[in-house]
């Protein structure tokens, strides 16, 4: 998670709160291009349906991201605000995060 994109999330955040639309497209283009590799591409893959779990993106992605990968790419688009977990999805004997697309 870079420090870069942190900050982009912030003040896009900001300026979404404070209905500042220009500011706000300007921090979004900015922190879109301040993704690394991994991180568009999990956000990517969660365009593909409407709630995903981390082993969703590890199925469906090639070439194929580790599922502990994925899962610390999802915190980090959360922590950016671009995803958010919505609840857990039995996963056999254990649970795994849902999370969808922020709107």
């Amino acid at each position: 998670m870079g420090r870069r994109s942190r900050e982009y999330a912030a003040e896009w955040r900001l300026a979404m709160t404070q209905n500042d639309l220009d500011r706000a497209i300007h921090f979004e283009q900015l922190l879109m291009t301040s993704l690394t590799q991994i991180e568009r591409r999990v956000y990517n893959l969660c365009h593909i349906r409407a709630t995903v779990t981390a082993r969703d993106i590890a199925a469906a992605s090639s070439p194929p991201i580790r599922r502990e990968n994925v899962h610390r790419t999802l915190e980090a688009l959360c922590v950016y605000g671009l995803v958010k977990k919505v609840g857990k999805q039995p996963l056999g004997k254990t649970f795994g995060d849902v999370y969808e697309v922020a709107k």
